[in-house]
């Protein structure tokens, strides 16, 4: 495949033949790792995993997820200029994510979240954190920040610049930082969570950074964020005697360059590490 620079394709609609029917029958997310093969979170089809490489590329790791949940400053109020790179959080709380302040309050019928959310309260609170990352992280990659949940009105900052923000607290979301980080050894990250517009739901949603956040680092050309589709097309035993998966791929290319691919997808047994099916995507312009 021959991918031009700034666009996304979908590069394979994969026909993969599983004869060890068992197997299907079981589905949870995972994260898969190893020399030579992207990382993401993908399919477990009981003892098999599911992965992807690029063709034509050196052995180096394409993608790499490091979790930052440790050593963030919170403070539970609006406080004007806390974006800004240098600001001073000395004074403020240090804590690790997942972190709730409302589950942390006190119980009070005036509090404005009413009954629905257990009279707990709300409101705006901030989070910062001083980010260092590896030259290997940053220097000619697409770097980016990833929420797990966030509740609810959320706006992030790099020092100082606001790199992203979003609106609904319920859903995943991420910050392209990739301008931010060049050459810099480190980073200020700060998070503005308003969630004082109340009542907000008919049951509790809790206020903050309710979930895991990553720093997610790849080459210009990989699989895109959530790029990854595994289908299942018909269901069971008697449906699918040779428990057929299909797979479908977005790699992007946001370097400067036009490149030239293609998507190897596997499917590996996890306990012995063993190549259970393998198909490499057609050539596409």
């Amino acid at each position: 495949m021959f991918l031009r620079r700034g666009l996304s394709a979908l590069i394979a609609v994969s026909i993969l033949a599983l004869h060890t029917v068992g197997a299907l029958a079981y589905t949870a997310a995972i994260t898969v790792k190893g020399q030579g093969t992207d990382t993401m979170d993908i399919q477990k089809q009981d003892d098999f995993v599911y992965t992807e490489s690029f063709e034509n590329h050196d052995d180096t790791e394409h993608r790499m997820r490091v979790n930052i949940d440790y050593n963030w400053r919170f403070m539970q109020k609006d406080v004007a200029g806390a974006e800004a790179k240098g600001f001073n959080d000395s004074s403020w709380r240090l804590l690790n994510l997942p972190h709730d302040w409302s589950i942390e309050g006190e119980y009070d019928q005036a509090n404005s979240t009413g009954g629905a959310c257990g009279f707990l309260p709300a409101g705006i609170g901030w989070y910062r954190k001083t980010l260092v990352i590896p030259a290997e992280y940053r220097d000619g990659k697409q770097v980016s920040l990833y929420f797990d949940g966030v509740f609810c009105n959320s706006t992030v900052y790099v020092d100082g610049e606001k790199v992203g923000e979003s609106f609904y607290g319920w859903l995943s979301f991420s910050c392209d930082i990739t301008a931010q980080v060049q050459g810099k050894e480190s980073v200020e990250i700060a998070v503005r969570v308003d969630n004082s517009i109340q009542p907000s739901a008919r049951w509790y949603t809790g206020s903050g950074i309710y979930s895991h956040v990553w720093l997610i680092s790849t080459d210009d050309v990989h699989v895109a964020e959530n790029g990854t589709y595994v289908i299942t097309p018909a269901a069971g035993i008697k449906q699918a005697p040779d428990g057929t998966v299909k797979i479908e791929t977005v790699v992007d290319n946001d370097g400067a360059a036009d490149s030239s691919i293609k998507v190897r997808s596997s499917i590996i047994n996890k306990k012995n590490g063993q190549l259970v099916a393998q198909i490499i995507s057609e050539a596409v312009t």
